[in-house]
């Protein structure tokens, strides 16, 4: 009996130690100040050593140390879903939240989570700029608006993880910034959370964007209030300085839309509002960002099996070809009809110290169109001579999706004609303003060539998961074509590219 209860106590006594060594070090250190990257690094090994089962953690690659945690379910078919956060090192809590949600997965109420959802979660993607308190890497590279180019090695280690897992959920979590009211204006934003939904034209999803408006979002809402936390559908702009909003960006460079709805996950980008100084209400802020990610997978876990059928059928119907439009420049504009657009938004007054609602449905650039589109392409045809492209092909291979590469050859289907286009001549390079980027405004002509000798060329297929990532590639008139990119300035003095058309 003694030895009985000397072994109990020994278990009770391990058990509230590990607890207690279990606690993210922003709980240890009384949300004090922020976790840094090796305390975050020191924390998620020693739980990799406590629950060797429950959790798996990998390091990264050779070139970056980015730690992964992937907690799987007891589930076979179970919900995939895939957090990621800091890709700016400004941003840092939604990191502690990604910290708060693995401790709780593992030792707390939400244990039960993994009897049907599986996490990969990614709490730290810019160590570099967490360390040095900077939006951006030391080299200048913005991680955010890095999901089409690839260029750096997180970024690229982000796909990579994607690929293995293919989450059916994906989540962004970032911060925006405290914005304070001056002179005349009284009002400051001051809502807390805000999520947005996939808004590029081309990755939409009518049945998953129903459901993220219809009942998503709504229980986020519902969730948020519970917990007397501000929260609205994500916009940019100043509505209480009586000027336009619009919904977020249809930026594809963006892991919202370049990782995650590329990949047809059911994707979200959430925003938390930043203090007003990097260490301002760090615990509000932590835990806004955490009932706001719970409230979202909660959500996505009640509808789970719909949401997996979809994400599954849309995966398996990748033919861009059966489209008759793809956009390849896009802007916002108010609705046509406003009837049903009236809603208000929470601004905090200053004067009042009290929310006031400020009227929107004047201001409010919701709906998105397409300002270029073009008939889908079979595909390109692009010179081996040019190495920075086909480099960058395969660094899309190895990176996020798999995708048919074929030199000289084009699969012809049935009472196919196939065209192949060519640029002879490219005009003055120019640009203009969409989103606030830089996108090109000049105008190449395609002209018909016949019978091209193709033993030079790589041939890469629209018809894959990657298909819209090639078109706004490709296309010299997309908004995020090459063309923009520094790194392939050379394609606005000859366009190498060869574009295959059916008719």
């Amino acid at each position: 009996m003694k030895t009985f209860l000397s072994v109990a106590f020994f278990i009770l006594l391990c058990g509230i130690m590990n607890g207690q060594t279990s606690n993210p070090p922003i709980v240890s250190k009384d949300y004090k100040s922020w976790t840094s990257n090796s305390e975050l690094t020191k924390w998620l090994l020693h739980l990799s050593e406590i629950y060797p089962v429950q959790m798996r953690l990998y390091r990264g690659n050779r070139e970056v140390d980015m730690p992964v945690v992937v907690i799987p379910s007891v589930q076979t078919d179970a919900l995939k879903v895939m957090v990621i956060a800091e890709q700016y090192g400004d941003e840092p809590s939604g990191m502690e939240a990604c910290n708060l949600l693995i401790s709780d997965l593992l030792t707390g109420e939400l244990a039960t989570w993994t009897d049907s959802v599986e996490w990969i979660i990614v709490p730290m993607v810019n160590a570099e700029g967490h360390e040095n308190k900077t939006r951006k890497k030391k080299n200048g590279a913005d991680l955010n608006r890095d999901h089409l180019i690839l260029s750096q090695p997180e970024t690229q280690y982000l796909h990579y993880i994607y690929n293995r897992y293919m989450p059916d959920v994906f989540v962004d979590m970032h911060e925006y910034a405290f914005v304070k009211a001056e002179n005349e204006n009284v009002l400051e934003k001051r809502i807390q959370q805000q999520v947005g939904c996939v808004t590029n034209l081309n990755l939409i999803d009518v049945e998953l964007d129903r459901m993220s408006h219809e009942f998503i979002l709504p229980h986020i809402d519902n969730m948020m209030v519970k917990s007397k936390i501000s929260f609205s559908e994500y916009f940019i702009g100043d509505a209480h300085l009586n000027k336009p909003i619009r919904k977020c960006t249809v930026d594809i460079d963006d892991a919202r839309h370049g990782l995650g709805a590329m990949g047809r996950s059911l994707s979200f980008v959430v925003e938390g509002l930043k203090g007003q100084s990097r260490n301002d209400s760090i615990y509000y802020r932590t835990q806004a960002q955490y009932r706001c990610v719970l409230a979202l997978v909660e959500a996505c876990q009640m509808k789970g099996l719909e949401i997996k059928k979809r994400v599954s059928q849309n995966r398996d119907n990748v033919e861009v070809s059966v489209m008759k439009n793809v956009s390849i420049q896009m802007d916002h504009f108010l609705p046509g009809n406003e009837v049903g657009m009236a809603r208000n938004l929470p601004y905090w007054n200053v004067k009042s110290a009290k929310d006031s609602l400020v009227n929107v449905n004047t201001l409010f650039h919701s709906d998105i169109r397409a300002i270029q589109s073009i008939e889908p392409p079979v595909g390109y045809w692009i010179s081996k001579k040019d190495k920075k492209i086909v480099d960058w092909i395969q660094t899309q291979e190895s990176g996020l999706f798999p995708f048919s590469v074929r030199q000289g050859k084009v699969d012809v289907k049935e009472n196919e004609e196939l065209v192949f286009q060519c640029i002879l001549a490219t005009p003055e390079w120019n640009t203009k303003s969409l989103e606030g980027m830089n996108v090109p405004a000049w105008k190449p002509e395609w002209i018909e060539i016949k019978n091209p000798s193709t033993k030079d060329y790589v041939f890469v297929s629209t018809n894959t998961l990657n298909g819209f990532r090639w078109i706004m590639a490709f296309e010299p008139e997309s908004m995020f074509a090459l063309v923009r990119y520094p790194e392939f300035e050379h394609l606005r003095y000859q366009y190498p590219i060869l574009r295959v058309i059916s008719r």
